[in-house]
């Protein structure tokens, strides 16, 4: 086997053995995040911008699935998320680089899909949450968080 066949082997035995137990029979993994790591003379010392930087993809129809999002508030969110989503792939992706650490990075790029899941249930006001709360006090949380 050459280098490349060894290392997808390698990815694929490691999606297949999960590191912690799921919270509930048949849940998956929804969140992918990306992240760099910067090797060199300095590594370690300072943080440099691009290890810092993390990517957050979702795929659309399983958020949809697992959040229990009508289709028209999952198509306003996919609008207000305008060019973060990819239709060709089904992806939406959240990067962020703002901050100097990566927790903070995660942390907002979470924040951010949040905020769009929220928007995206406050479009169907008729329809519970996933959270169990009706959109409109969801709306008003919304507005309460920084």
């Amino acid at each position: 086997m050459d280098a490349a066949a060894l290392f997808e082997q390698y990815l694929r035995e490691a999606e297949a053995v999960p590191l912690t137990p799921p919270p509930y029979p048949g849940a998956r993994r929804l969140l992918r995040w990306e992240q760099r790591m910067v090797l060199g003379p300095t590594s370690g010392q300072v943080a440099t911008a691009a290890e810092s930087k993390v990517k957050l993809s979702v795929s659309a129809a399983e958020l949809q699935q697992e959040t229990r999002l009508s289709d028209a508030g999952l198509q306003h969110m996919l609008a207000v998320a305008g060019s973060r989503y990819d239709p060709a792939t089904g992806l939406l992706s959240l990067v962020c680089g703002r901050f100097p650490s990566r927790e903070e990075n995660r942390r907002w790029c979470l924040e951010v899909l949040h905020r769009l899941l929220q928007e995206a249930q406050a479009r169907t006001p008729a329809a519970a949450s996933c959270w169990g709360r009706p959109a409109a006090q969801q709306a008003a949380a919304a507005a309460a968080l920084p």
